[in-house]
C-alpha cells in the first residue's frame, strides 16, 4: 500500500469515454487554493482512471447539470454553503429549496451524487441555524453515497443527519511530500528568532472563532517560565477576530502572532520550529490541520472530540477532555515534561498509516465504480445564482 502522498498534483479535464469516471467537485477545484487536499485527491483519482474537472461552478446549478450530463457522471459535494449562504453568515431557505431541486434533478439526469461530510454544519453559525441544518439533511438524503473520515463521523451522521446506509469511511490521508520539509529545527528557529532551548507550541491554521485560540492563549498564559513560546500563525477570518487575538496576545511577550496566510513553501519553518502543535477546537468533526502536523512529525495537543480520537493515537499526541479549560491547561503541562523528539517520531509514523491509496479506493467505492476502468456497481442505497465566490483553505482552517 502506498503510504505517501502523490507527487505533483495533476488534474484531468475534458470528455472521457465512460461518464461514470468523470467527476466534478462542488465547489470547483479553483475554490480550494491554499489547501492541497483537493488537488491531491484529484491527481490520485486520475491515476485510478477517474477524471476530475479542473474548474467548475461553486454551486450546483440546473443549467450546468443539463449542459454536462453526457460528459460528467459524478457530482461530488464537499462544502454545501455556496448553494444557500449570502453575506457570509446568512442562510436563505428558498435557496435550500432550489438546492434540493437541483440535487433531485441531478439524480434524474443520471448523475451519481456523493457528499464528503467534512462538517455536520457550517463552522460559522449561520442565521437562521435551522436553514443550514436543513441543507445538510437535504444533501444527506439526496446523495447516493456519503464519505466520512472516521467511524465516529459515521455514527454522528446517523444521529445528526439521520443517514446510516451508503456511508463510506475514508480516513483523511496524510500530507507527506505535499509541503516542503527540508530545514532543521535549528535553522527554523534561527529564521524565526526563537531560542533553541525554548519549548515551542504552535497553532497553525485559519483563525476562526470555533478553533478556541483565545482559550489556548488563556491556558498558555498560566504556564510559568520565560523559556516558553506560543506561535499563532494563520489568516484571521475577519478583522474583529484579528483585533481580539492581538489584544489578548499583547499581555504576554512569549506569544508570537503571524496574522496572515502562510504560503505552502513557508509552512515548514513554523512546524520545524515547533515541539507541539496545539489545536484547541471548541468543536470539530475531522481536521486536516491535525494530519498536516503529523505529516511534519509534530505531536498534536487536541481535545478528545470527533475524528481526533481515532487519529491522535499511538503516542502521536496528547488528547484532553473537552469539558472545560482545565483540560487544555493540563495537556500543556504534560507536554512540558514529554520527550518532544520521541513523540514527533511517533507522530510521523502515525501519519504514514493514512494513505492516499486507501482514500482513492474508498472514494471510488462511493462513486459506485470498481478499480481502474472497472464496471459500475450498484447503488449502495436503494433508492439559480448562488453566491459568486467561495474559497476554502481548511488545511489552514
Amino acid at each position: 500500500m502506498d503510504s505517501g502522498t502523490p507527487g505533483s498534483p495533476r488534474r484531468l479535464a475534458g470528455p472521457v469515454a465512460d461518464r461514470s469516471r468523470c467527476v466534478a467537485f462542488f465547489p470547483g477545484l479553483q475554490a480550494y487554493e491554499g489547501n492541497p487536499y483537493w488537488s491531491l485527491l484529484a491527481s490520485s483519482l486520475a491515476r485510478a482512471g477517474v477524471a476530475v474537472e479542473p474548474s467548475g461552478p461553486n454551486s450546483v446549478a440546473l443549467r450546468w447539470l443539463l449542459r454536462n450530463r453526457r460528459r460528467v457522471g459524478v457530482v461530488h459535494l464537499h462544502y454545501l454553503e455556496p448553494n444557500y449562504v449570502f453575506e457570509r453568515d446568512n442562510a436563505r431557505l428558498r435557496w435550500v429549496v432550489r438546492f434540493a431541486r437541483n440535487l433531485l434533478a441531478a439524480r434524474l439526469l443520471g448523475y451519481r451524487v456523493v457528499w464528503t461530510v467534512h462538517n455536520l454544519h457550517s463552522h460559522e453559525r449561520l442565521k437562521p441555524h435551522y436553514v443550514d441544518q436543513l441543507a445538510h439533511i437535504v444533501a444527506a438524503h439526496t446523495a447516493n453515497a456519503l464519505i466520512v473520515h472516521c467511524k465516529f463521523a459515521k455514527t454522528a451522521v446517523a444521529k445528526s443527519l439521520l443517514r446510516s446506509r451508503g456511508v463510506v469511511v475514508a480516513p483523511h490521508p496524510n500530507y507527506l511530500g505535499a509541503y516542503p520539509n527540508t530545514i532543521s529545527k535549528t535553522e527554523a528557529r534561527s529564521s524565526l528568532g526563537l531560542p533553541l532551548e525554548n519549548r515551542v507550541f504552535l497553532f497553525f491554521g485559519n483563525l476562526r472563532q470555533y478553533k478556541g485560540i483565545d482559550e489556548l492563549m488563556n491556558a498558555f498564559a498560566g504556564l510559568p517560565g520565560a523559556n516558553l513560546t506560543l506561535i499563532v500563525a494563520g489568516k484571521p477570518a475577519n478583522d474583529k477576530i484579528a483585533s481580539l487575538l492581538w489584544a489578548q496576545a499583547s499581555g504576554d511577550p512569549r506569544i508570537r502572532m503571524v496574522t496572515e496566510f502562510v504560503p505552502r513553501d513557508e509552512a515548514q519553518a513554523y512546524f520545524a520550529a515547533a515541539d507541539f502543535v496545539v489545536l484547541p477546537f471548541r468543536e470539530v468533526l475531522s481536521s486536516g490541520s491535525a494530519m498536516l502536523a503529523l505529516s511534519f512529525g509534530r505531536p498534536v495537543i487536541a481535545p478528545a472530540v470527533g475524528c481526533l480520537t481515532e487519529v491522535i493515537a499511538g503516542g502521536a499526541g496528547i488528547l484532553y477532555p473537552s469539558t472545560g479549560p482545565a483540560g487544555l491547561r493540563s495537556a500543556l503541562e504534560v507536554a512540558l515534561s514529554t520527550d518532544a523528539e520521541a513523540a514527533g517520531q511517533l507522530a510521523l509514523a502515525r501519519a504514514v498509516e493514512f494513505s492516499w491509496h486507501q482514500m482513492v479506493e474508498r472514494t471510488i467505492e462511493a462513486y459506485g465504480i470498481s478499480g481502474p476502468q472497472g464496471p459500475a456497481r450498484q447503488d449502495p442505497q436503494t433508492s439559480h445564482a448562488a453566491p459568486s465566490t467561495y474559497r476554502h483553505e481548511s488545511t489552514q482552517g
